[in-house]
Order: structure tokens, then sequence, then C-alpha cells
């Protein structure tokens, strides 16, 4: 298969699933689940990831990837979770 092919499916693979978590209440529900976890865990354990901001203290938010690396499994017992991905 030419380089370029497989080039494309991966781009195409990568593009689909953020448009389906978008679009899906379902993988929404559980992605944002798992962003507010992992958020949670950061603020617990690397208190000095997080900066003074007036009255809250806000941290960078997790890199979407890492996220998406913990909730893969549950995203993927969506019926409509795009095919090969």
């Amino acid at each position: 298969m030419p380089d370029d092919i497989l080039k494309k499916q991966a781009i195409d693979r990568m593009i689909a699933v953020p448009e389906h978590i978008r679009d899906c209440e379902r993988c929404r529900r559980i992605y944002g689940t798992t962003f507010d976890a992992t958020l949670d865990a950061v603020r617990k354990t690397r208190p000095e990831s997080l900066s003074w901001i007036g009255l809250e203290y806000l941290a960078w938010p997790p890199h979407p990837y890492k996220v998406l690396e913990q909730c893969i499994r549950d995203l993927r017992g969506c019926e409509r979770w795009p095919g090969n991905v």
C-alpha cells in the first residue's frame, strides 16, 4: 500500500475520533468525565503545576490524547464509534 494512502488513512482516523466525541452525547460525557477525573488527579498529586489566579487555582488542562488514552476502551463500546479506529 503506498505511503500516501496510509498517511491519509491515519489522518482520517485522527479526525474521526474528536468529531465523534463532539457529536455523540454518550462519548462526550465519557470523555468529559475522564477529563475531570484526570484534572482532579493533577490537582491532588501535582499541586506545584497549579497557578494562583484571583481566588482560584487553575491548572493547565490535561493533554487531550492522555485523556483519550484513559477512556478509549469505553469510547470504543459505542455502537456508532468510527470503524477501524
